[in-house]
């Protein structure tokens, strides 16, 4: 299933902030089959919202809002979302009980400008906040849905969590999902790994993908070879009934101190899949067994 994400606020185009929800909603969906087409991030402005949404209805059939629910006058994104799908404005009173609840649970006082957090667009299925203001709405047309999720990070994180997983996978049952797996490498280069595990990674079947990361974390010394540690991060796509591969990768040492590549427990997919092991010179050995 295909989605796509829109992130408005001009705070992220500033810089003030940084957009994290895009990554948390891709993180949590991905394992169940998702996969994210694109990323917008737009300013709170309506024309720019609106082209957006359009923009990514061409590729997906989820869209995924964050940002521009709050009360204040730049926070234009519900009478937006309103216009694009029609419907009007109302007071929906238990949007305004959560309302109240929060507050309370807050030390607070309820204000005019925070009690209009209920007004809701009637063309929208509401879905409580539980641990923010800002209703989420949840929109359909012509089979293609867009959910308006709060711009707050935590209250993206629980609500996806607790509320928007959950209808997702239920709403767009799939039966492929993906598995990643990481590693830390020590003592190689990116581009030298690369070269390293080359016929390891091209014999790898079409539902793997490997990918690596150059991090330096650590300062480079005299027992190094570099300072890069790349991380290998492994997709697999899941059919049907998985299995277990465990892979150990061990080549000479890169120094005296004997630093030498590990990779393991690797997840694979395909009750069909063989590896054939490399020549004894790679020095690779692939174990597997049923789940």
């Amino acid at each position: 299933m295909n989605l796509s994400v829109i992130a408005i606020g001009d705070e992220l185009l500033i810089g003030q902030v940084i957009d994290t929800n895009s990554g948390d909603i891709a993180h949590r969906l991905n394992p169940f089959g998702w996969n994210v087409n694109d990323v917008q991030i737009v300013a709170d402005d309506a024309d720019s919202i609106k082209t957006a949404i359009d923009r990514a209805f061409q590729s997906s059939d989820v869209v995924i809002t964050t940002g521009g629910l709050g009360p204040t006058k730049d926070d234009i994104t519900k009478a937006t979302l309103c216009s694009y799908f029609g419907g009007e404005l109302k007071e929906d009173p238990d949007v305004l009980d959560n309302v109240k609840k929060v507050i309370e649970q807050r030390g607070l006082k309820l204000n005019d400008l925070t009690a209009r957090q209920a007004l809701v667009p009637t063309s929208a299925r509401i879905i409580q906040n539980t641990v923010g203001t800002a209703p989420i709405m949840w929109f359909e047309r012509d089979g293609k849905v867009l959910i308006a999720m709060p711009g707050v990070p935590f209250e993206t994180r629980e609500m996806l969590d607790t509320a928007i997983v959950p209808q997702l996978i239920d709403r767009f049952k799939s039966d492929l999902s993906y598995e990643h797996r990481s590693v830390l490498v020590i003592g190689y280069s990116e581009s030298l790994l690369a070269m390293t595990i080359a016929d390891w990674e091209n014999s790898l079947p079409p539902y793997l993908h490997l990918a690596t990361i150059s991090n330096n974390l650590f300062p480079a010394n005299q027992n190094s070879k570099s300072s890069c540690l790349p991380y290998i991060s492994l997709t697999i796509h899941r059919l049907q009934m998985p299995f277990s591969a465990f892979l150990q990768f061990r080549p000479e040492p890169v120094d005296r101190h004997g630093q030498r590549i590990f990779i393991h427990i690797l997840r694979a997919v395909r009750p069909d899949f063989i590896y054939q092991p490399l020549p004894p010179q790679h020095n690779i050995s692939i174990l597997h067994k049923e789940l």
